[in-house]
């Protein structure tokens, strides 16, 4: 066992690793510059935008046309999943639940009763605890399998398969304050979530409507607070691909990105008032 992750290793410094991510629209791939032993430049970031099909064949289809675009068929992989295909939610596990296979089921059908939808069909990942609540991410079994069965194909490694929210929560987690909203954009929404002892205690997905401005923002706040029964924070902190027409100030930038944040100050005074 040792032996196989010593070569892993060596594998992963000798070829370049490629970052993918599976959008609503494409595929976007962006080989990554590999130090230490070859030092090779990376290549531009190449997009796909191709509708994504997981039907027969069909997301197999979109990826040889997507890994034709690189001079060389990448070895190792690091995918990210756009939040836009996957369901998350809080999980506390009932006092009845004494093993991992009962919070599994326990999760199950608070998946099904949140979200209406077979929990076979999806498969529900999260780092369980028997004492407290957890962060579930359910993703589509047809993306995994269509996912395992292109890259089998080709004998590329997928390292690893991260939804998109989870990733950049672990990249800024350490920045973000007790009580603070923290939400993620993307192209085709946001995930907002409130964070306490560096953990996700509720979060909603909510994709963009017709208008997203900053007005339809702050009522998508005060909806998600109303449905979390938690008061609006002073402050909402932004990450990812963050609507430059939002206007929103920039807070941090380092090598993890760009942090933006808003100040719900007013809007917290407002929303007490209205509850008393």
């Amino acid at each position: 066992m040792k032996k196989s992750k010593g070569l892993l290793f060596m594998l992963k410094l000798l070829f370049p690793l490629t970052e993918c991510r599976i959008t609503r629209h494409g595929i976007y791939i962006n080989k990554k510059l590999q130090a230490r032993l070859t030092k090779k430049v990376a290549e531009g970031p190449l997009y796909f935008p191709y509708d994504l099909d997981f039907s027969k064949n069909g997301f197999e289809a979109i990826w040889e046309k997507a890994i034709t675009g690189i001079k060389a068929s990448p070895k190792f992989l690091e995918m990210t999943v756009s939040d836009y295909w996957l369901r998350y939610f809080v999980f506390t596990p009932p006092n009845t639940a004494s093993s991992l296979d009962d919070m599994r089921g326990f999760a199950s059908m608070r998946f099904e009763t949140l979200f209406n939808q077979a929990s076979e069909d999806w498969v529900l990942r999260s780092d369980w605890s028997t004492t407290g609540s957890s962060l579930v991410c359910a993703i589509p079994r047809h993306l995994i399998d269509q996912i395992q069965a292109s890259t089998k194909m080709r004998r590329q490694c997928i390292t690893s398969l991260q939804p998109n929210f989870i990733k950049e929560w672990n990249k800024w987690k350490n920045t973000i304050k007790d009580g603070t909203w923290f939400a993620v954009c993307e192209s085709t929404g946001l995930v907002v979530a409130v964070a306490q002892f560096g953990s996700i205690v509720n979060l909603l997905s909510v994709p963009y409507g017709a208008e997203k401005n900053g007005q339809w923002l702050i009522n998508q706040l005060i909806r998600f607070s109303v449905l979390a029964r938690s008061a609006l924070p002073e402050q909402l902190e932004i990450v990812g691909e963050v609507p430059t027409h939002w206007n929103l100030k920039k807070i941090m930038t380092n090598q993890l990105g760009d942090k933006y944040s808003l100040s719900l100050v007013n809007t917290a005074m407002n929303d007490h008032k209205s509850q008393q």
